[in-house]
């Protein structure tokens, strides 16, 4: 059986993350260049994919695995909260929105709640005392 508390604790630490991301995007931009192209990006794809991660391991497993839909709905809802970032961004001095942030946004919610599904599935195959992976 999936123990409840770990999934509480995935929830908890997937909101405080989500709040961590909000409070960074908050703070007024700089006119300093990055030290590489695409770092921006590159940022926003990891911290989009622990989020992901983190929430998908708040979702109930069924069986020995989570489901594909349970999986495209956490990436779903990450790329919603990427997408509200980004327009709240807007409105940030010195920030800017950008399409190309919501992609990273999205590919690292993907990204994310697919490692999740797959450390899962791997770990409850080779015990099955795993605790996200049994109901």
């Amino acid at each position: 059986m999936q123990r409840p508390t770990v999934r509480y604790l995935f929830l908890l630490l997937a909101l405080s993350w989500a709040g961590v991301i909000y409070y960074l995007s908050a703070q007024p931009g700089t006119d300093e260049p990055l030290p590489f192209v695409h770092l921006d990006k590159i940022l926003h794809l990891i911290a989009y994919g622990l989020l992901g991660f983190l929430a998908m391991g708040a979702v109930r497993a069924r069986g020995d695995t989570h489901r594909n839909g349970q999986v495209w709905l956490i990436a779903l809802l990450v790329g919603l909260y990427g997408i509200s970032d980004e327009f709240h961004q807007r409105f940030v001095p010195g920030r800017d929105a950008s399409i190309h942030d919501i992609a990273a946004d999205m590919a690292g919610g993907i990204m994310g709640a697919w490692a999740m599904y797959f450390l899962v599935k791997t770990l409850s195959a080779r015990s099955s005392g795993f605790p996200l992976s049994r109901e």
